[in-house]
C-alpha cells in the first residue's frame, strides 16, 4: 500500500469534519433546549460550586489569559517582550480564593 503524499488529495484545508459538525450541532441543540434547566441547577447550587462551574464552562467559551510585558530602555527601544499563557487548570488556582 503506497503512502498518502502532499497533493494526492484529501480533505481541503480548512474543510470541516462531518461528524464533528454533525456532533457539536446535536449538542448545542441539547444545550439550547435545556438551557432553562441548567439555569435552574446552577441557580441551586452552594456559592463555591457554582463559581466552580462557571468556570469549568468558561474553558470552553473564554479565551486562555494571556499577558504580555514590554521591557523599554532608556532610548525607548523594545529590549524584552515576555508573554504569559495562563492555561485553564492554572485559572482554578488563581480563581480559587473568590470561591472560599
Amino acid at each position: 500500500m503506497g503512502k498518502f503524499t502532499k497533493g494526492q488529495g484529501g480533505r481541503p484545508a480548512g474543510a470541516k469534519n462531518k461528524t464533528t459538525e454533525q456532533v457539536r450541532e446535536a449538542f448545542n441543540q441539547l444545550l439550547t433546549e435545556n438551557l432553562p434547566q441548567l439555569k435552574n441547577d446552577i441557580a441551586e447550587l452552594e456559592p463555591k460550586d457554582r463559581v466552580k462551574v462557571l468556570l469549568d464552562l468558561a474553558k470552553f467559551v473564554v479565551p486562555t489569559l494571556k499577558s504580555q510585558d514590554l521591557g523599554i530602555d532608556e532610548k525607548n527601544q523594545i529590549t524584552t517582550i515576555t508573554r504569559t499563557i495562563v492555561e485553564p487548570e492554572r485559572m482554578e488556582v488563581i480563581f480559587k480564593d473568590f470561591s472560599e
